[in-house]
């Protein structure tokens, strides 16, 4: 099983594969502070393809794009496990035989966003970060962090609806997601807010300096 957060962007600039990792790092930083951790890890990203895994060349100064036939693999120095991420064009009618395109999966009569949808009408893209089942919880806390990141530097949205948090509060502005994403009093269900707890506990443990 696994979990997804999707960006749909509010405009076409494209952030760099290094103002996405360093964003996100900061963030990573600033939630561990938070948790009473003064740990600063590094995250680190690199492109792979989806049918061997290998490393394909990038640098970190190229625009947050890539090929269909590769993915992003985002990990934290010292942690096992990391996040992959993907891109895929988003319009908002699709045709049935347009496989690989996604729908804008929400309506600006339910959520104000105009520049999100003027992107997705002018044949935009969205990115995806997925968490896989049994991730430790700085994985978990990565790719919620990620989405935030590129949600923030593109003035877009983060979305998810299969269980990777309160579907209730998506869509989501990357500075109200910070505020409750894997926070335990931010969780609307008893079963998220215990999550919340064990993950946090788990990024104590996992960054706690000895």
């Amino acid at each position: 099983m696994s979990t997804t957060f999707f960006v749909f962007p509010g405009n076409s600039d494209l952030p760099t594969f290094r103002a996405v990792r360093d964003l996100t790092q900061d963030k990573l930083h600033r939630y561990l502070r938070s948790l009473g951790v003064d740990a600063r890890p590094t995250v680190h990203v690199a492109l792979q393809g989806w049918d061997d895994h290998h490393a394909a060349p990038f640098s970190l100064d190229l625009p947050f794009v890539w090929p269909e036939d590769q993915y992003a693999w985002f990990t934290i120095d010292g942690v096992l496990g990391g996040t992959d991420a993907d891109t895929k064009p988003v319009r908002l009618e699709v045709a049935d035989d347009e496989f690989g395109v996604w729908e804008l999966p929400f309506k600006v009569e339910t959520f104000d966003a105009p520049a999100v949808l003027e992107t997705a009408r002018a044949s935009g893209r969205c990115w995806s970060f997925r968490r896989s089942a049994g991730q430790p919880s700085a994985i978990v806390l990565l790719y919620g962090l990620l989405a935030s990141a590129t949600a923030e530097l593109t003035h877009g949205v983060v979305y998810s609806e299969d269980g990777a948090w309160d579907a209730e509060r998506f869509p989501a502005w990357p500075w109200d997601f910070d505020g409750w994403y894997l926070r335990p009093e931010g969780a609307l269900r008893e079963e998220l807010r215990a999550w919340g707890e064990v993950h946090a506990e788990g990024l104590r443990r996992a960054f706690r300096r000895t």
